[in-house]
C-alpha cells in the first residue's frame, strides 16, 4: 500500500514517457573517428516500439523484460541487429556508411531534413542543421526552406506573424513545446516570436489530425518543437544576431549536471529594435519596434529507479510599437503600442511498471498566466488569460503486435479580452478520456485507431474519431493515410489581429464561437537510387471540411468586419509534391510545389478565401565544403496569386504573384561559427500595404490586407560560440 501511494504521489507531481534505457548511434567511418548520426531507426525486433535518433545521435527508448533484440537503421546505412540484455543503461552503437540494394552500392550523408520510417503519422523532422539554414531568430522565420508551412504578417503595423499549413492559418494546426500543446488562446497573435531559435534542437511537422492523446484540437497538423536538453546541451553558447537596420538577437545557454541524476540549463534571449524607418514612403514604420526578454529554466531527474520528470519555468516580457513615426505636421499621428507578460511552469514526470507487460504511467501538468494590453490608434485592448492543462497516459501492450494508451485529461481556460466597448470571454471547462490503440497485423503494415470522448461546460460531449494507417511494402517505399476530426474554440482578436489595426468597425452576429471540421489525407514517400545518388519523391493531398467555422467576412462591407458563424460551405484542398536529391558531392537540392483550393462563403457566395495563395514553388539548394568548414545555402520561394477582398477599391481583383530570393553564407572554426546572408535579395515589396494611409481615422483606414513582404531587403551577420 505504502509503495501505491508513493506512486500516485509522483504521478500527481507532473510527467513525460518514461524510458529506462538510452544510448548514442555513431558513423564509424574509415580512421576510426566516431561521428554521431542523427534521425537512426532505433527500435526492438517484433515491435513497432521504438525511436529516432537526435540531432547528436542520442536516444531513449522503454525496455521491457521481454525485449532483447535491437535493431538499428537507416537509409543508405547498413542495418544492424545488436542483443541487449535487460538492465542495460547506455550503449553505443555503430552503422556502416555503405548499404547494397540490388547489387547497387549506395553511399549516404545526414540529412538535415527526413521522414522517419518508423513513424505512423509521418512527421518531418527538421534538425538543428535545418534550422541554421537561414536566420531563425525565432520559431516564425524557422519555415523559410520549408514547403509545408508558410509564413506572413499579419499586419502591415504590428508585426505579429501567422502559419498557414493545408491552406489554413495556423490556429488550426496544434503548435506543441516537447509535446505539450503551447501557444494557445491570447499566444496565438505573437507567438511565434515567443520561441527564440538557438533553443531549439528539432522540430516535428505533421499533417492531418494528429494522436487523440494530445488533445481534439489539431484539424491541420502538428508541429512540435524539441528544446535544447537539460541534461544533453552544451556547457555554454552564445548565439548573436544583427541586421542592417540594427536589429539585435542575442542568445546564451547555460547547463550543469549537478549530480549522476540532475541537470539543469538556463536559456536567455534578448531581443531589441527602435530604428523606425518608412522606405515606403507611406509615414508608417515598416518594421515594428521590439524589446523583448525571454528566460527559461529546465530541470531533469533521471536516476536508477523508473522515475524521469522533466520541468521548466519560463518568463517573457515583450514591448511593441508601431505606426506612423516619418511624419512631424500631423497633430494627431496613429500609434500602437502592445505590452505582453506571459509565465509559464510546466512539468513531466513518468514511471515505468515492473513486469513484462507493465507499461508506464505518465502525467503532464502545465500553468499558464498571459496578461497583454495596449492601444491601436484610437482602439484600447486588454486581454488576459489563466490555463490549466493536465493529462494522464497508462502505456502498455498484450503483446509486440497489439499496444494500448489510454488515459484521462483536464483543460481549463479563462480569455477575456476587452477591445473599445467589446467584451468577448472564455471560461472553458472540458474534461476528457481517451483511448487509442496501436496493431501491426502484418510485417509493414502498421494501424493506429484513437478516440476521445470529452464534456464541454458551453457546447456539451463532443466524441473525436481518428485513424492514422502505414503500409510499406518495401524498404524504400512507404503509403500512410489518415482521417478524424477536430474542435476548438476560435479566439476573435488574438487570432485576428488585424481587426485591432483598422477603422473598420467589428460586428459580432454571434454570443458564442466552436469550430469543428473533418480532415483526411493520404501520402507517398518513395526513394530512388540513381548510381551512388539516392532520389526521394513525397506526394501528398489532404482535404479538409468545417462543419462549423468562425467567418471573418471581408467581402461584404468596406465599413465593417463582419464576424460570424458559418453559414454555407468552408473547405480546403492540398497538393504538394516534392524532390529531395544530391545533385553533387555535398550539393543537395530539394524542389517543391504546392497548390491549395480553399473556399469559404462570404459576400453571400462560395468564393475562394482572400490573401490566400493557392500556388507555391520553392526551391533550396545547399552546398558543404569537403571538411564542412564552409556552408552555403540559397533558397527561391515562388509565390503565386491571391483573391483581395471585393471591398478594395482600385485593384483587378487579385494581387500579382512574386518571387522572394534568400542566401547564407557560413564558416566554421574549433569553437565558434560566423554566418552572413540576406532575405528577400530582390527587394520585393507590397505595394501600398496600408489602405488610407495619409489619414488613419476615416472609416476606409485598414492596415489587414497584407500579401507580400513590406520592409523589402534585409541584410544580416551573426555569430555562433559554444563550450562543449
Amino acid at each position: 500500500m505504502k509503495r501505491i501511494f508513493i506512486v500516485l504521489h509522483l504521478i500527481l507531481v507532473g510527467v513525460l514517457f518514461s524510458q529506462n534505457i538510452s544510448g548514442t548511434v555513431y558513423e564509424l567511418n574509415e580512421d576510426s573517428t566516431k561521428t554521431p548520426l542523427p534521425g537512426v531507426n532505433v527500435f526492438w525486433m517484433g515491435t513497432t516500439f521504438g525511436t529516432t535518433t537526435d540531432t547528436d545521435g542520442n536516444f531513449e527508448l522503454m525496455h521491457n523484460e521481454s525485449d532483447h533484440m535491437l535493431i538499428i537503421s537507416y537509409v543508405g546505412f547498413s542495418p544492424d541487429t545488436i542483443h541487449v540484455e535487460y538492465g542495460a543503461e547506455e550503449l553505443e552503437l555503430f552503422l556502416s556508411g555503405i548499404k547494397e540494394l540490388d547489387e547497387i552500392k549506395v553511399t549516404a550523408r545526414v540529412k538535415s531534413t527526413y521522414i522517419s520510417d518508423l513513424d505512423v503519422h509521418g512527421a518531418q523532422q527538421v534538425t538543428k542543421k535545418e534550422l541554421r539554414k537561414a536566420a531563425c531568430c525565432t520559431l516564425s522565420e524557422s519555415f523559410e526552406t520549408n514547403a509545408s508551412v508558410d509564413v506572413s504578417y499579419a499586419d502591415a503595423v504590428t508585426g505579429a506573424k501567422q502559419i498557414q499549413m493545408l491552406g489554413l492559418k495556423g490556429s488550426y494546426s496544434q503548435i506543441m513545446i516537447e509535446n505539450v500543446p503551447a501557444l494557445r488562446g491570447l499566444a496565438a497573435g505573437f507567438g511565434l516570436g515567443y520561441i527564440p531559435g538557438p533553443w531549439m534542437n528539432s522540430i516535428q511537422i505533421s499533417k492531418g489530425t494528429a494522436s487523440v492523446k494530445n488533445g481534439f484540437e489539431s484539424i491541420t497538423g502538428q508541429i512540435n518543437i524539441e528544446l535544447e536538453k537539460a541534461d544533453d546541451t552544451d556547457k555554454f553558447y552564445l548565439d548573436f544576431f544583427h541586421t542592417e537596420h540594427r536589429k539585435t538577437d542575442a542568445n546564451m545557454l547555460f547547463s550543469e549536471k549537478l549530480s549522476e541524476s540532475v541537470s539543469t540549463s538556463m536559456l536567455l534571449h534578448a531581443e531589441h529594435f527602435d530604428n523606425y524607418f518608412d522606405n515606403n514612403g507611406d509615414s508608417f514604420t515598416d518594421m515594428t519596434g521590439v524589446k523583448q526578454f525571454n528566460v527559461m529554466n529546465k530541470w531533469k531527474y533521471r536516476g536508477e529507479s523508473p522515475i524521469v520528470f522533466h520541468g521548466f519555468v519560463s518568463y517573457l516580457g515583450e514591448n511593441r510599437t508601431g505606426g506612423q513615426r516619418s511624419v512631424s505636421d500631423i497633430v494627431r499621428p496613429y500609434s500602437t503600442e502592445i505590452n505582453t507578460n506571459r509565465l509559464v511552469l510546466q512539468t513531466k514526470t513518468g514511471y515505468l511498471l515492473p513486469g513484462e507487460h507493465g507499461g508506464s504511467i505518465a502525467m503532464i501538468n502545465k500553468l499558464v498566466t498571459h496578461k497583454q494590453e495596449g492601444t491601436s490608434g484610437e482602439r484600447n485592448y486588454n486581454g488576459e488569460n489563466v490555463s490549466f492543462y493536465t493529462n494522464l497516459l497508462y502505456d502498455f501492450e498484450l503483446n509486440p503486435e497489439n499496444k494500448f494508451s489510454v488515459g484521462g485529461s483536464y483543460q481549463y481556460d479563462h480569455i477575456s479580452e476587452e477591445v473599445d466597448d467589446l467584451d468577448y470571454t472564455i471560461n472553458e471547462h472540458i474534461p476528457g478520456v481517451f483511448a487509442e490503440y496501436t496493431s501491426e497485423p502484418f510485417s509493414g503494415f502498421t494501424a493506429i485507431l484513437g478516440a476521445r470522448a470529452d464534456h464541454h461546460n458551453t457546447h456539451g460531449t463532443f466524441f473525436t474519431p481518428r485513424l492514422h494507417l502505414k503500409y510499406s511494402p518495401e524498404i524504400d517505399l512507404t503509403f500512410r493515410a489518415s482521417a478524424g476530426m477536430g474542435y476548438r474554440t476560435p479566439g476573435i482578436f488574438a487570432e485576428n489581429i488585424g481587426l485591432l489595426v483598422s477603422s473598420r468597425a467589428i460586428d459580432l452576429r454571434d454570443d458564442s464561437y466552436w469550430e469543428k471540421a473533418w480532415n483526411a489525407g493520404i501520402n507517398v514517400l518513395k526513394y530512388f537510387y540513381l548510381g551512388d545518388r539516392e532520389i526521394s519523391v513525397y506526394l501528398e493531398y489532404y482535404r479538409t471540411e468545417f462543419v462549423n467555422q468562425l467567418v471573418i467576412d471581408l467581402d461584404s462591407d468596406a465599413s465593417s468586419f463582419i464576424v460570424s458563424n458559418l453559414d454555407g460551405k468552408s473547405y480546403s484542398n492540398s497538393f504538394l509534391a516534392e524532390i529531395n536529391f544530391e545533385l553533387l558531392p555535398r550539393f543537395d537540392v530539394n524542389v517543391a510545389g504546392r497548390y491549395n483550393l480553399v473556399k469559404v462563403n462570404t459576400g453571400g457566395k462560395l468564393q475562394e478565401k482572400p490573401l490566400m495563395k493557392a500556388v507555391k514553388g520553392l526551391v533550396n539548394l545547399s552546398y558543404a565544403s569537403r571538411l564542412g568548414l564552409w556552408l552555403y545555402d540559397f533558397t527561391a520561394q515562388y509565390n503565386g496569386k491571391s483573391r483581395l477582398p471585393a471591398t478594395i477599391d482600385d485593384s483587378d481583383g487579385y494581387t500579382p504573384d512574386f518571387v522572394i530570393f534568400n542566401a547564407q553564407i557560413t564558416r566554421k572554426f574549433r569553437y565558434f561559427e560566423i554566418y552572413g546572408g540576406a532575405e528577400n535579395i530582390g527587394d520585393f515589396k507590397q505595394d501600398r500595404p496600408i489602405i488610407s494611409a495619409d489619414n488613419p481615422y476615416n472609416s476606409r483606414f485598414d492596415a489587414s490586407n497584407v500579401w507580400a513582404p513590406i520592409m523589402g531587403r534585409r541584410v544580416y551577420a551573426g555569430i555562433r560560440f559554444s563550450i562543449k
